[in-house]
């Protein structure tokens, strides 16, 4: 490894650390009275399958030198480690936040949301780590187009929904699946335009805006879908399943069915 990849990865690692720890703490060290530890449990597993997901990714789809090299996937593994620490910090800055709506305020609400929130920015960069290419700068740059792109729709979204509001005021659970729904399958699409064999910053972002417009087709799905259902009284059967849920999985089946009709890139 050259000097500043190892720097690039003592960085990451630092800032991954202070992160995540601090995250952590302040969702786990909560009274049992304010805020159980099951509900807490599926937010506190999903960092370590988002990290396990992006560790398969680099293992099986990184440049050829980053697969077969333990210090490579060390120096990438911990940039994705940093990368999604920063942006749940900033989903937190916007108001979606892991200890005040989870843990302190037992919102059951938040939870998806902030499950999509962590595995939408860890596809987002995972994408960007996919072909081959030059140096870690690389990555940044393809994975920066990536998440910038989920944060900007995710602005448009809570901008045009009041989705924020509708989770963490008035505590509604099938919004909270809608929107971490939206969040995973926009990282997925962003993700996936940003993969590919690097050629030049040009070429990159012509590759994306070409492969990742059906990112902004499930954003508007997304608004059309919290203008129908809305924020729903919690006590109406089967509420949270059939207008949250069930709206969700359309979203994520067609990230999917794209994903699986674009095929392998190139």
């Amino acid at each position: 490894m050259s000097d500043d990849e190892t720097a690039i990865t003592v960085v990451s690692l630092v800032i991954g650390l202070i992160l995540w720890f601090r995250w952590y703490l302040r969702v786990a060290r909560v009274s049992r009275r304010l805020s159980s530890p099951a509900r807490r449990l599926p937010l506190m597993l999903t960092p370590p399958a988002a990290a396990g997901g992006l560790l398969i990714v680099l293992r099986l789809f990184a440049d050829d030198e980053v697969r077969y090299a333990p210090q490579y996937l060390l120096l990438y593994s911990a940039m994705g480690f940093a990368w999604t620490g920063v942006f749940i910090h900033v989903m937190a800055s916007m108001g979606l936040c892991a200890r005040d709506d989870v843990a302190e305020r037992n919102n059951a609400a938040a939870v998806p949301a902030l499950m999509g929130a962590i595995l939408g920015s860890m596809g987002a960069f995972a994408g960007g780590n996919i072909g081959e290419g030059p140096g870690w700068w690389v990555v940044v740059f393809s994975s920066g187009l990536a998440t910038i792109t989920l944060l900007a729709m995710w602005i448009i979204f809570d901008r045009t929904c009041h989705v924020i509001e509708h989770v963490t005021v008035d505590r509604d659970p099938a919004t909270g699946w809608r929107a971490g729904a939206m969040l995973l399958a926009t990282g997925a699409i962003t993700g996936r335009a940003a993969a590919g064999d690097w050629e030049s910053p040009i070429g990159t972002v012509i590759d994306f805006a070409v492969l990742g417009w059906p990112a902004a087709l499930v954003l508007m799905i997304a608004i059309l879908l919290e203008r129908v259902f809305g924020v729903k009284p919690q006590h109406e059967p089967g509420g949270a399943f059939l207008t949250g849920f069930l709206p969700g999985l359309v979203l994520l089946s067609l990230a999917t069915a794209y994903l699986v009709l674009l095929g392998w890139w190139t």
